[in-house]
């Protein structure tokens, strides 16, 4: 590689680190709850999962201004989400040979966790059961369908609970724990803030919090007691949690403009090769041609 190369892939490498720290956290349950707590359960309910809900809700937002183009966009990220292609561990899998040849090459390292960064975001933005629409009237149905979910979905008490489960998890994780190099928290510590959190909302939840931890995603979390946290604490991790969507947030927008399909995609492209990233840079400029007259592709 020639060294411009490899000072691209480096500055590519920690940028992707500093914005996704979460992407090299173990175990991988961590990565697994940072991915669900960037859709919350207040507004997915036990549907965090669900890819294709999550592309539709983020699509309300970024366009909130203009239904129009909210609508297009909407079933342009369905047509995405329909056709994308999911991606195995065992076909992104790297072999001994191919590990210690890309090592031995100058710039080796920084390709192999790039790589490795590209496969992990893809797949954890593909959890759930794929959307495999067999027909038209199958395509639709489903999109409104999702659109009524989340116009209509009223969150109970547990949804909130589960939330502020998994923010405080979140929190402790960005500023205490450096996610997962200084270990992880325990059931009680995540517990405690939760409830704090809530108190703080003028909410509270007595009790079934082994439930609510195991509806989280947080059950695996070693056994442990703790004290009631102290304001600085909660407005620290409140501030810790907002921080860490803000990067997530921010990387999206720098690299992507927002459009987290193409964040995942052009991921996946980069994993393919240079070949397939060309081909991938190309079809999305020709797509945004055909949406503007000024290219001389609409009269």
């Amino acid at each position: 590689m020639k060294a411009e190369e490899i000072k691209a892939l480096r500055e590519a490498t920690e940028a992707i680190n500093k914005s996704f720290p979460w992407l090299s956290a173990t175990p991988e349950q961590v990565r697994i709850i940072a991915v669900r707590a960037e859709f919350p359960r207040s507004i997915a309910g036990a549907r965090q999962d669900d890819q294709l809900l999550r592309r539709i809700y983020f699509c309300t937002r970024q366009c909130c201004e203009d239904s129009n183009i909210a609508r297009l966009k909407i079933v342009e990220a369905a047509i995405a989400e329909s056709k994308y292609e999911e991606i195995t561990v065992s076909k992104l899998a790297f072999n001994k040979e191919t590990e210690e040849r890309v090592t031995g090459e100058q710039g080796g390292n920084y390709v192999l966790e790039f790589l490795y960064m590209a496969r992990e975001f893809c797949r954890l933005l593909n959890l759930g059961e794929p959307f495999r629409p067999k027909a038209d009237s199958e395509f639709f149905s489903r999109v409104a369908e999702c659109l009524n979910y989340l116009e209509t979905y009223k969150p109970s008490l547990g949804d909130y609970a589960v939330e502020a489960l998994q923010n405080a998890f979140v929190g402790l994780m960005q500023s205490k724990y450096d996610w997962g190099k200084k270990a992880v928290p325990t059931k009680g510590e995540v517990r405690e803030m939760a409830k704090a959190h809530l108190e703080e909302q003028g909410t509270s939840k007595k009790s079934g919090w082994t439930n609510l931890l195991r509806e989280a995603g947080l059950d695996w979390l070693p056994a442990g007691q703790a004290g009631r946290p102290s304001k600085v604490d909660i407005d620290e991790n409140v501030k810790a949690g907002r921080e860490y969507r803000a990067l997530c947030t921010q990387a999206v927008n720098d690299f992507y403009g927002g459009d987290i399909i193409r964040a995942r995609d052009s991921l996946k492209a980069a994993y393919g090769g240079k070949s397939e990233y060309q081909r991938s840079e190309r079809d999305r400029l020709a797509s945004s041609s055909e949406h503007d007259p000024e290219n001389g592709a609409l009269e």
